[in-house]
């Protein structure tokens, strides 16, 4: 048994072999000693258990805890996926949060119903989260204890399936009604602000987001494209005689997060109407103008048909009637 100290340590460590492997542990001590007493004890204790005379102790499992599923996801899961670095950050921040209201040190296998509502009401109460912020916050942690029944973690529970705070949260972010083309025009129509007038006339012939809105350029529609800030996916754009009356004031808008928003709380106090389901209103008009969501797909900037239909596309009850009565017109 060998008693050393480390190279820019003070504390005293203490060097042997049990059944063939060589075990250093640190003494916890800067006095030789109690170093040399505490490496005698150990020193004892290892030939009783040799002889017989005292029981080995068993090896206690760690429990996992939170803080463990939190960063393996991460390194696994969320660094190595192909999302934006927006969207993983978004997921980190989503992680922390739940790991910092939790305690990182709690059990996973602790965690309870109860646990993930009071985690919910903190959102909206202590953090004063919007609904659709919450739900994604929700289902990106639920999407944590998923992983966590692979054979590390072995957890069989996943109490985000089960919170009925989580299951509010889902039928509100059930998929909504478009904006009313008609509510969309008055907006745009009745706004003494002129540089809304501009920007919401953009996304409501284009059907883009806030976002690619403010980048897309001249340059763009003369090439009758936008590759999409997000995905980098292509989707075609027509200059609609609605934005061209504008000329080139009508680029470039709202590039900051905060106008982009206060522009939004606008149309919103106006309408009734998220600004961004005005994406949604673009694209269920397309549909009902093509026979087919593969062609209506091109001008939204969607990878997959079912993006399309199942979240942005809803046919306004207006609108279907109004189809129905053009079908039987001459019934």
């Amino acid at each position: 048994m060998n008693i050393f100290k480390r190279k820019g340590s003070q504390k005293y460590y203490v060097s042997y072999y049990l059944d063939g492997k060589r075990i250093k542990k640190s003494l916890d001590t800067t006095k030789k000693s109690v170093a040399l007493e505490r490496a005698d004890a150990i020193d004892k204790h290892i030939f009783m258990v040799k002889n017989g005379l005292i029981k080995p102790e068993k090896k206690k499992k760690k429990k996992l805890t939170i803080s463990d599923l939190a960063t393996a996801y991460i390194s696994n899961v969320v660094d190595k996926n192909k999302k934006t670095e927006g969207s993983k950050d978004t997921d980190r921040r989503s992680i922390s949060r739940f790991v910092d209201f939790i305690g990182d040190n709690k059990p996973i296998k602790k965690i309870t119903v109860d646990d993930v509502n009071d985690f919910i009401d903190h959102l909206e109460n202590k953090l004063g989260l919007a609904e659709t912020t919450m739900h994604k916050c929700s289902q990106i942690i639920k999407s944590v204890f998923d992983y966590a029944s692979n054979p590390t973690f072995k957890v069989k529970y996943n109490p985000f399936e089960w919170a009925q705070k989580v299951k509010q949260l889902s039928k509100k972010g059930e998929k909504q009604l478009p904006c009313p083309w008609d509510l969309v025009l008055d907006a745009i129509d009745q706004t003494d602000n002129v540089k809304d007038k501009m920007f919401w006339t953009l996304l409501a012939y284009t059907g883009m987001s806030s976002i690619d809105a403010t980048r897309v350029t001249p340059e763009d529609f003369e090439r009758g494209y936008y590759k999409r800030s997000k995905t980098s996916v292509r989707f075609m754009i027509w200059l609609h005689p609605e934005i061209a009356k504008y000329g080139k004031a009508i680029f470039g808008l709202y590039q900051n997060k905060n106008t982009r928003d206060g522009s939004a709380r606008r149309f919103k106090a106006r309408t009734g109407w998220m600004l961004k389901s005005v994406r949604k209103t673009f694209a269920s008009t397309l549909l009902t103008q093509f026979e087919s969501a593969n062609d209506a797909i091109a001008f939204t900037g969607h990878t997959n048909i079912k993006t399309l239909v199942d979240h942005y596309a809803t046919i306004d009850p207006e609108v279907g009637k109004q189809k129905l009565e053009q079908m039987f017109a001459n019934a």
